[in-house]
């Protein structure tokens, strides 16, 4: 014979193996759709990462042009100005030299606030007629040359880590006048406030990769993909990728590269991924390359942490919602199995109450059985008593004369004799249905 609970163990089993089975599927499907998440959106991020390295790129790319031609734009000007002809005329003509140093210096201060130097010559840059400062400059590459003006490159300093760029007009007498733009002061308003990552940074080169404007100032002057091997002679660096990268950004085309290269400030350099934006600053028919330069790990490390923040809040609120649901679950079936409970206990009265009543039908059929029983026996011996009675008092009625004193007596005897004998056959009939009445207790 089985016990008892072992039926309602099976019936347990029965009832919660089906709910953990698609309580299974549920959070093997949430995984998935995580996993799924999770890729997505660390590609989004990346995505959102390289949109945000190219902005930033192209915002410093307007503003040095802008910078630059509004620059330019200005010295024609200049170079053309009555104020200049007559200040550079005392100059030449009577050795006056005030007039065009204040002249230069207030232009150079209120107009173009990022030129260090500005020299006035014939076709010689390096013997000028008159310069703003005495200062030597190195010739690195020409960026542009038309017939309006004349762009170069130039190092200055101690050690030649100092970069310039010289913009040369000529006016109306033929007159040539060059602004030195100080790149080390341009970079500094422009660029080194950009902020990527722990390590990151932006940087410009010029055409032939030439590192121009960059915040480690040893590296100013030298070319980002042939001459960095001379600066760590101790480390055999692998190059190719960043060499790869630059040719593209050689051609004057913008783009997003992941790449292979070292964070150069280090004392020793490891390598690692990078992510770079470059675009290209257009200088009238020449062109600077900046790029914006973030390391691919921390990418990867804000896409990661981000992601697994939400996939244990995710988690968390699973398997809240899933004891919610196996709390409601098992209330519901405790809330059914009450139900059932009260049903059969329903029905159980019922049928006791049924039972009840019927025990009283049943007991009140005896009765009333018992009570024509008795009525029967009694109109029976009623019966035999008043036989006898009716029989005398008819004989006597039939054998008197009506004038006999008694004739009236005997005839009220036969009368109330016939009267009890029809009562009696009333009560006698009373007793037989009470006997034959039959009962449905179903």
């Amino acid at each position: 014979m089985a016990l008892p609970f072992n039926d309602t163990i099976k019936k347990d089993v029965r009832t919660w193996l089906p709910l953990m089975l698609v309580a299974l599927s549920i959070v093997l499907a949430i995984s998935i759709l995580l996993v799924d998440i999770f890729r997505h959106n660390a590609t989004v991020m990346f995505e959102n990462s390289k949109a945000k390295q190219m902005t930033i790129v192209k915002n410093i790319a307007e503003a040095m042009a802008g910078e630059i031609n509004q620059t330019e734009q200005g010295l024609f000007f200049f170079a053309d100005s009555n104020d200049f002809a007559q200040a550079f005329s005392s100059f030449t003509e009577e050795g006056i030299a005030w007039p065009l140093d204040k002249l230069v210096l207030s232009y150079s201060i209120y107009n173009a606030q990022i030129i260090e130097n500005m020299l006035i010559h014939d076709d010689s840059f390096h013997n000028p007629i008159w310069s703003l400062k005495n200062k030597t400059y190195h010739f690195l590459s020409s960026v542009s040359e038309d017939s309006y003006a004349k762009i170069e490159l130039w190092l200055g300093g101690a050690d030649l880590h100092e970069s310039y760029l010289s913009i040369t007009v000529r006016n109306k007498e033929g007159i040539s006048i060059t602004a030195m733009l100080d790149l080390n002061l341009m970079y500094e308003r422009m660029i080194a406030p950009v902020k990527l990552g722990e390590k990151g940074y932006a940087l410009v080169k010029n055409s032939d990769g030439v590192i121009i404007m960059y915040h480690i100032r040893e590296q100013i002057g030298i070319n980002a993909a042939t001459e960095r091997q001379a600066l760590y002679p101790d480390i055999e660096l692998e190059l190719e990728s960043l060499q790869k990268m630059i040719a593209h950004q050689k051609e004057g085309k913008e783009g997003v590269e992941v790449y292979q290269s070292y964070w150069w400030d280090d004392e020793q350099p490891k390598k690692i991924t990078k992510v770079a934006a470059y675009a290209p600053v257009h200088i009238d028919n020449g062109f600077f390359i900046v790029s914006a330069v973030i390391d691919y790990n921390e990418i990867k490390a804000q896409a990661t942490g981000g992601m697994t923040k939400a996939i244990i809040l995710t988690l968390l609120i699973c398997i809240t919602l899933f004891s919610v649901l196996v709390l409601l679950i098992s209330a519901y079936l405790e809330k059914n199995e009450m139900k059932r409970r009260n049903t059969y206990l329903n029905q159980l009265n019922k049928t006791l109450l049924t039972l009840h009543e019927n025990e009283k039908l049943i007991f009140h059929q005896q009765r009333l059985q018992n009570l024509g029983t008795m009525t029967s026996g009694i109109s029976h011996e009623f019966n035999n008593l008043l036989t006898p009675i009716m029989g005398y008092s008819a004989l006597m009625v039939e054998a008197m004369d009506p004038a006999n004193p008694y004739y009236d007596d005997a005839k009220e005897i036969l009368l109330a004799s016939e009267k009890a004998k029809a009562i009696i056959q009333q009560i006698l009939a009373l007793g037989s249905r009470t006997t034959e009445t039959v009962f449905d207790y179903t």
